[in-house]
């Protein structure tokens, strides 16, 4: 909150406001009346003085520098020329300048405008806003030096020595001159910049960059030439405390004409931050730390700091990688961007990022490269696998799914008006964003894979808020894929009526994209209820689906999680009527054969054929769980520097997954699907020696645990669940586990038993 000025206290502070802080004059002006413009007459203002009382004060300091001031300033001025030697007729210099003080003072004020007050030849006290600012300190400096010097001095010599003719004369050239050069001294204000300029170079070679609250840039705000070693100091101040320094160049970036020096600094300061990074830890830092760079910085830079914050992230995932064999690969990866970036400086037409990066992106290339090849030295068996995070678009251990992009291929051929909405569902941990990842390589260019994750997108405090950041999402993945740049979705239009925007702003963008189409897949799809069950969303997010199916010929949607319309409440299948659903079900013998012994060419881990089954036994061929046995289980080889996997191997590995796996096991028996009669109906069938109970076994379970009333239609809800995550199945003799790694966690962990 700025301290209020109050008469006479601040006469002093009143002149350096005029003077070196019209912007902050403006402000204080605005904050005490809102309604004010920058073009209001004194006479407004001493109407608004009455509703607003904190102008008064204003009005009186503004009053005193018109009236009093003006007055031994002009006579200062006439007794330096004097001393100079002219000859100075001193009535007229000061009714000059006074002219030129009061008219700069009142002008400035009234027009809320930096303007001047003139203060010696061509200088002046000045008041306002940038772009407006020439007005002022024209008016100001004009009737100051044209007046004073040309009616004083020209007119006051020429009364002495040739009389009114040539004094004319020599008056009127004298008062042209000072005129012209006065309006353009006091608009680039030119004397204050011959101080200020060679102080602030002197700062800039001071140790950290000084003390930047003594920088002309803060006391002056209408700077209008570029302050020399402005951006040198911000870069010192930022070496030496990142913080200040940031502050720095954020107050720089907004200041009048300076906004070139902390861009140059953000650029320096990014280099330096690269060139400083002597480990991958301190690379893997630097996404996070480039996550200060304003947008208008970043948008200037876009390409630079998209390929240092990708190598950045491949840093970060290779210390963070639960395998040696991703580890070399986010490595490599991080390599390549790198030694790419490098190239094409060569060909970079600003030579100053070139000089800049160049040198700081070697150092990164030596810390890849090492931390590369001593990965590469660690590990004699590449262990691949990758157990609970989806795999990448690209994966070379992604096997499989063959059926299921042949469902898709099959829905997405069919004339636009005639394609329904596609449902892809399965249990946790199948693999079905895995799936998505793999889209845009295996569907044809003519399809704009779109995937947006809903358990994210969620986060947001309304359908606005949803809407945008689905629209983000399209245009990034449109990009990345497809090479193809979208408009912008304006928050703006959609806080009126976000479904309206969203729809209208699809339906233009589907007008530019030819004959390609958009695949929009909305994974975690049951989230949008959620939402709508906060308050956040209205059944209209529905209505808007139904509309997108039968409006937007070029758009597909593609909902994928762990429940079918028919799992939850009524308004998915009342508004998605005719969806096509394809079930995403574990991977074939064929297909969980290949991952265990054939995950990448040339595997060098070989497997008896008693190990391999005993996996595709215990596992059932869920993918999830075959990444997490093999993971667990080369870690083991390498640790032995074995190359051959038996039975007893693969044991020890199941034994240790029934740990490391335990998350996954955890939210099979108590997560947000399972209820307590699945849980009794799990633990009973897990109890038995053979692992199976029939239907009059399990009401038997159910009646003894207490549940008595429609014990049938509890049982068959129950089964049916737990078919339809894949935990049970059935055949004549009963019900029992689809995975027998799954019975062996509850009976170790929940029920206490051994075996």
């Amino acid at each position: 909150m700025m301290k209020p000025l109050l008469f006479p206290r601040d006469l002093l502070r009143f002149l350096y406001w005029v003077f070196f802080k019209p912007i902050t004059l403006e402000r204080y002006m605005q904050r005490i009346d809102p309604t004010l413009k920058t073009d209001t007459s004194l006479i407004v203002l001493w109407r608004r003085s009455k509703q607003y009382p904190e102008l008064r004060p204003l009005l009186l300091l503004t009053f005193f520098h018109i009236l009093i001031t003006p007055w031994p300033v002009a006579f200062l001025i006439a007794g330096g020329f004097a001393l100079a030697g002219f000859d100075v007729y001193w009535v007229g210099v000061a009714v000059g300048v006074a002219l030129g003080v009061a008219f700069g003072v009142a002008g400035g004020v009234a027009g809320g405008v930096a303007v001047g007050v003139a203060v010696g030849v061509a200088f002046g006290v000045a008041l306002g806003v940038a772009g407006d600012v020439a007005v002022g300190v024209a008016f100001g400096v004009a009737f100051g030096v044209a007046l004073g010097v040309a009616i004083g001095v020209a007119l006051g010599v020429a009364l002495g020595v040739a009389g009114g003719v040539t004094g004319g004369v020599t008056g009127g050239v004298a008062f042209g001159v000072a005129g012209g050069a006065g309006i353009w001294i006091g608009y680039f204000r030119l004397i204050n910049y011959i101080i200020e300029a060679p102080y602030s170079f002197l700062l800039s070679r001071r140790s950290g960059g000084g003390n930047f609250r003594l920088s002309p840039v803060v006391w002056d705000e209408i700077i209008w030439l570029p302050l020399p070693g402005l951006d040198q100091q911000l870069v010192s101040i930022g070496k030496a405390n990142r913080e200040e320094g940031m502050k720095a160049i954020a107050y720089v970036a907004g200041a009048f004409r300076q906004g070139w020096a902390a861009r140059r600094a953000l650029l320096e300061l990014t280099a330096y931050d690269v060139q400083t990074s002597t480990s991958l830890e301190s690379i893997a830092r630097i996404s996070e730390a480039l996550s200060w760079l304003p947008p208008e910085t970043r948008a200037a830079y876009k390409s630079l700091l998209l390929g240092l914050e990708t190598v950045s992230k491949h840093a970060k995932a290779a210390i963070e990688s639960d395998t040696l064999y991703n580890r070399q690969e986010q490595l490599r990866l991080g390599l390549d961007i790198t030694q790419a970036m490098r190239q094409g400086f060569a060909y970079d037409p600003n030579w100053q990022i070139s000089h800049l990066m160049s040198p700081a992106l070697e150092v990164w290339e030596r810390l890849l490269a090492d931390g590369l090849a001593l990965a590469q030295k660690q590990e004699a068996i590449p262990n691949v696998y990758v157990a609970g995070r989806p795999l990448d678009t690209k994966s070379k251990v992604f096997r499989g799914r063959r059926d299921i992009f042949k469902s898709l291929e099959r829905e997405l051929i069919s004339p636009a008006e005639q394609r329904p909405a596609i449902l892809l569902f399965g249990a946790r941990r199948t693999g079905k964003t895995s799936v998505l990842r793999q889209l845009p390589e295996t569907l044809g260019p003519q399809v704009i894979p779109v995937a947006v994750d809903l358990q994210d997108a969620a986060l947001e405090k309304d359908a606005a808020g949803l809407l945008y950041r689905i629209s983000v999402k399209i245009r990034d993945d449109a990009l990345e894929f497809r090479h193809l740049e979208f408009s912008e979705l304006s928050r703006t239009a959609l806080e009126t009526n976000p479904y309206s925007a969203f729809g209208e702003w699809l339906k233009k963008l589907q007008e530019t994209i030819g004959e390609r189409w958009i695949l929009l897949n909305l994974d975690e799809y049951e989230y949008l209820e959620k939402m709508m069950n906060d308050g956040r969303l209205d059944d209209r997010i529905f209505q808007l689906l139904r509309t997108l199916l039968q409006n937007h010929p070029r758009l597909t949607l593609l909902f994928s999680g762990a429940h079918t319309f028919e799992d939850l409440s009524p308004i998915w299948s009342h508004h998605l009527i005719n969806a096509r659903v394809i079930k995403i079900n574990p991977l074939s013998e064929d297909e969980a054969r290949e991952l265990i012994t054939k995950p990448i060419p040339e595997y060098p881990l070989v497997y008896t054929e008693n190990a391999v089954n005993t996996i595709l036994s215990t596992t059932a061929c869920q993918p999830y769980l075959i990444q997490a046995i093999c993971r667990d289980l080369v870690n083991m080889m390498n640790e032995q520097h074995h190359f051959h996997a038996n039975s007893k191997s693969v044991a020890q590995a199941i034994e240790s997954v029934l740990t490391s796996a335990s998350p996954y096991f955890q939210d099979l028996w108590a997560g947000p699907d399972t209820n307590d009669v699945q849980q009794t109906i799990l633990g009973a069938i897990a109890r038995t020696r053979d692992g199976r109970l029939s239907a009059t076994e399990i009401n038997a379970t159910l009646l003894s645990s207490g549940y008595t009333e429609h014990i049938a239609k509890t049982r068959q809800a129950a089964l049916r669940a737990l078919e339809h995550r894949d935990v049970l199945k059935s055949d004549k003799s009963g019900w029992g586990f689809q995975i027998e790694l799954v019975r062996r966690w509850i009976r170790r962990t929940q029920l206490g038993l051994k075996k």
